[in-house]
């Protein structure tokens, strides 16, 4: 019996899909199931993927969506289909280390864990190493209060229990971004017991036209539907966490919105101010403030607009002490 169902929205990615389904058969260890969901591609994704499905040692099924959901909605669809002890997400166009299943496997034999959290590299033109912790983190089991506030917000490099999932209704929000940030951090703060494997299994490769490389979707409000989903979800004793995400997360994201929108600095520098009185910070915990995708969306900014990437340097350093302030 298969431990685990790894669930692969697919949306026009059929000359991007070799690498994930060969990094799927040449896994050392075969003991898992995939569902592949068709998102009402308009290229030939489906064949493409039945071709190189065809040949295949695992087991797996294809479903297409009558319509297109979106990535949420495609991965809930997943979580209804899915009848395995553990569930894992995996795009398409991703790929995994070829041990990665039997790592897993290994872990859960000797431990139930809620969630299996693992490390992931970046895929470019060259090829960085990130951590699923925005802060030092030693391999073995974590409380669920540091992976609420450390471990990243999407679904890269995590292994749940299906029934966390299910048990508490949980699902993915059917927004174009932050769909997943709402889902994870929710449902890490049901999770009793986390272990954490320090190795950079997941692979996320780099695409031009991914959804997360078009700075003009970047919606404030997706940020804020994301917080209240999870405030909505989760325990009652993980609120003054919550505190300290919405402090490092909804401010950064806003700023970010705000720069992309045009806003003056002397716009930012005043919500900023106004930020800090609406909001009391019970206590801050120290962790990088600004990340890849907030530097993406400055660097990409022309030179000769009012805001530069020397002014982000200006901009960290004033978050640094809104965040610090007491």
């Amino acid at each position: 019996m298969e431990f685990l169902t790894i669930i692969l929205p697919v949306y026009n990615a059929s000359s991007k899909l070799d690498e994930c389904i060969k990094s799927l058969n040449n896994q050392s260890n075969l003991n898992f199931k995939c569902i592949f969901i068709d998102d009402k591609s308009t290229d030939d994704s489906i064949q493409k993927l039945q071709k190189s499905l065809f040949d295949s040692k695992f087991i797996y099924s294809i479903i297409m969506n009558d319509v297109n959901l979106g990535p949420g909605g495609t991965r809930n669809k997943g979580l209804t289909l899915a009848n395995t002890n553990y569930v894992m997400f995996l795009d398409i166009d991703d790929y995994i280390d070829l041990q990665t299943i039997e790592d897993i496997e290994s872990i859960l034999k000797s431990y139930q864990y809620d969630a299996v959290l693992f490390d992931y590299s970046i895929i470019g033109k060259i090829v960085l190493k990130k951590s699923q912790f925005s802060s030092s983190t030693d391999e073995g089991e974590v409380c669920p209060e540091h992976a609420f506030l450390k471990m990243s917000g999407s679904t890269l490099g995590k292994v749940y229990k299906r029934e966390i999932i299910t048990n508490n209704n949980i699902h993915f929000l059917n927004i174009i971004r932050n769909e997943d940030y709402g889902f994870n951090k929710t449902v890490i703060s049901r999770c009793n017991k986390i272990y954490y494997l320090k190795k950079n299994l997941y692979m996320y490769v780099m695409h031009k036209d991914s959804l997360v490389h078009k700075p003009e979707l970047l919606d404030f409000n997706n940020t804020i539907l994301a917080f209240e989903y999870i405030s909505k979800h989760i325990p009652s004793n993980f609120n003054d966490f919550l505190s300290v995400l919405k402090v490092q997360n909804l401010l950064i994201s806003r700023i970010s919105y705000m720069v992309l929108k045009k806003y003056t600095i002397k716009q930012i520098k005043e919500y900023t101010r106004e930020y800090l009185k609406s909001n009391d910070i019970v206590f801050i915990i120290k962790r990088r403030l600004l990340g890849s995708k907030e530097i993406y969306f400055l660097k990409k900014l022309n030179k000769d607009r009012y805001l530069n990437i020397v002014f982000y340097f200006k901009l960290k350093i004033l978050v640094q002490k809104i965040l610090n302030y007491r």
